[in-house]
């Protein structure tokens, strides 16, 4: 009987515990009493319990849509009083940031006043710049200096310089193809007392030439030079020296050639131009030199006022001649003056 009484209390209190384990189950299982939060458009809402039987399991409380941000189309303008002060280091940009829609001011600066030891600018036609020429005296050595080929552009206008700071003259022969397009540096060769001869208009080798083409070639250098000046060329020198009485008797210019060759074309040493010059070069003598090279620049700055020192004047050929009493006859060829 005491066996039996102890099974029958152990199976109450297991009952018991299986009873309790139920009740617990659907405790949590059941929905909770009371409300519960939903978000809406004006913060977090109470839903009773009876609203929420009727939703969908399934269905999600919706978010409100975002309203995008609304900015100005247009800056407000910024009043004067309103401007940022400038940095005191970087650049205008530096300032602004990316914004490079601005321009940068010019800034003027007065013109410096001129210091008293400054020497006086000098005029653009260069003419102040002309030492002025004695008379040809024909009781004192001379030399005509002759440049041929040009005028160039870039040199010419610096040996006009050289020679007018020392009261020097020269002959030159030029060029038709070089002297249409320096008309200003024709005019200026007259201005400062030099003489220009005509070395036809494209360099021709005149022994090649049928007679219509000697008077061409020379014609055409004649007319641009008489159009530029206003004086037609009374000499004639023929390119590569070639000597060619038929052509100075054509065009009736007397043919003049030279006596002192440095070959300043061919030896661009201006040291050795010069040394040539001052060995070679005596009364009378006519040089030949080509203005279309920067060495022979380099050199006339040096043996023009050498010769002049040496008691040398430096005359043009129709001032050689005429100090010597000879006349300069077309269709003859002349070489020196020598006394």
């Amino acid at each position: 009987m005491r066996a039996l009484g102890s099974r029958n209390g152990s199976g109450s209190i297991l009952a018991g515990l299986i009873a309790f384990g139920l009740c617990v189950s659907l405790a949590c299982l059941s929905p909770l009493p009371g409300p519960f939060l939903e978000a809406g458009p004006d913060g977090p809402a109470a839903v009773s319990q009876e609203a929420a039987a009727t939703q969908s399991p399934t269905q999600l409380p919706t978010e409100p849509a975002v309203q995008p941000t609304a900015w100005p189309t247009t800056q407000p303008t910024m009043q004067p009083s309103e401007a940022p002060a400038a940095p005191t280091t970087g650049t205008a940009w530096d300032a602004i940031g990316e914004d490079r829609s601005l321009e940068r001011p010019e800034v003027t600066r007065p013109d410096p006043e001129p210091s008293p030891s400054d020497p006086p600018a000098a005029p653009a036609d260069g003419l102040s710049l002309l030492k002025p020429r004695r008379p040809v005296d024909p009781d004192q050595p001379m030399i005509a200096l002759t440049f041929d080929d040009g005028p160039s552009a870039r040199l010419t206008g610096r040996l006009l310089d050289i020679l007018g700071r020392n009261g020097a003259a020269a002959t030159f022969f030029v060029l038709g193809c070089q002297a249409r397009y320096s008309p200003d540096l024709l005019r200026r060769m007259v201005e400062e007392g030099h003489e220009i001869g005509n070395h036809t208009f494209g360099h021709d080798r005149l022994s090649r030439l049928s007679d219509a083409g000697i008077r061409e070639t020379v014609e055409r250098t004649q007319v641009l030079v008489e159009a530029a000046t206003g004086i037609r060329p009374v000499l004639l020198r023929s390119p590569y020296g070639i000597r060619i009485d038929r052509a100075a008797a054509l065009v009736g210019m007397p043919m003049i050639h030279w006596c002192v060759d440095p070959r300043d074309w061919e030896d661009r040493n201006a040291g050795r131009v010069v040394r040539h010059i001052l060995e070679k070069a005596r009364d009378g003598s006519i040089v030949i030199l080509h203005d279309t090279r920067a060495s022979t620049i380099d050199a006339a700055e040096r043996v023009i006022p050498a010769l002049m020192e040496r008691g040398y004047q430096l005359v043009t050929i129709s001032e050689l001649y005429a100090a010597r009493g000879r006349s300069l006859v077309p269709g003859t060829a002349y070489f020196n003056a020598y006394p």
